[in-house]
């Protein structure tokens, strides 16, 4: 028994799937409880951030108080996103101002995470940041655009995370890979508890989760070696709404179940066309 929970524990399994997905489930289960309807609804999505701690602590530790490189430094900005994010969502906030903040804090998110490259090239690292910070903040206004239904937002960010970590995966970068598939995992998370409870918004927390997957992939294109192509495709995951929409759902609760599944699956078209061009141009798969 304790082989078992050790060899999960040490696995890429435990680390980047099973661990972030179940603490991203049962802390949002205990937000919601404990908040009630409305605004445990809303805290449910401290899970996502939470869930990736769990991830990355399981698999390198705790990081630095003072970290030097870019992926311990990660790690503080997921605390701060979870911290951040449940006080925002104990109170009412409207979504312009998480949005604001989101948008922002991945701006400097981005700087801090970059700085040693900044310092040393400044207009090529800056020209790649500023572009970066751009597609992150698409991705967040549209993630806002849908955040009264939370399982509709977790379903297009989950097939993004799910489609970082294939891409960086196929690019031979292990350790951001694994990072994708923990965040992935921690969205699954708390999708399974929106779609579930339905009519569950999406709160700054879990908006702040976006902040770090959005800053993951930066992190994967100036150090891992990402296909920068491929991961722009990644940003179509927030735009497939019209054509979830000419699927016809019907009504009734069935259909209404449906309705996010259907979105992350057109979400799952672009992450698709993202993987081939890893495949085409960016190595093929590690060995």
């Amino acid at each position: 028994m304790m082989s078992m929970i050790h060899s999960l524990v040490s696995g890429p399994f435990g680390q980047s799937a099973l661990f972030p997905f179940v603490t991203s489930l049962l802390v949002g289960l205990v937000m919601r409880l404990a908040g009630g309807p409305g605004r445990g609804a809303l805290l449910a999505g401290v899970g996502i951030p939470v869930g990736w701690l769990v991830s990355y602590a399981l698999t390198f530790g705790l990081p630095p108080f003072l970290p030097p490189a870019a992926l311990p430094k990660l790690a503080h900005v997921g605390l701060a996103a979870a911290v951040l994010g449940f006080l925002l969502d104990t109170r009412p906030v409207k979504r312009t101002t998480a949005l604001t903040v989101a948008v922002l804090g991945l701006a400097g998110v981005l700087v801090w995470l970059a700085w040693s490259p900044l310092m040393r090239m400044p207009v090529s690292t800056g020209i790649a940041l500023a572009g970066c910070w751009a597609l992150g903040g698409i991705a967040l206004f549209r993630l806002s655009q849908v955040a009264e239904d939370g399982a509709i937002a977790a379903a297009k960010l989950l097939a993004a995370g799910f489609g970082l970590a294939l891409v960086v995966t196929l690019t031979g970068s292990a350790s951001f890979g694994q990072m994708a598939g923990g965040m992935a995992a921690a969205i699954a998370g708390y999708f399974l508890l929106a779609w579930l409870a339905f009519s569950s918004p999406f709160g700054a927390a879990a908006l702040f989760g976006g902040v770090v997957l959005m800053a993951l992939a930066a992190l994967a294109f100036l150090f891992g070696n990402a296909n920068p192509i491929a991961l722009a495709l990644l940003l179509l995951c927030f735009f497939g709404d019209p054509l979830a929409a000419r699927l016809g759902f019907g009504s009734g609760g069935v259909a209404k179940l449906l309705v996010p599944v259907m979105h992350g699956l057109v979400a799952l078209l672009p992450v698709a066309a993202a993987i081939a061009v890893s495949l085409l141009l960016g190595g093929g798969l590690p060995y």
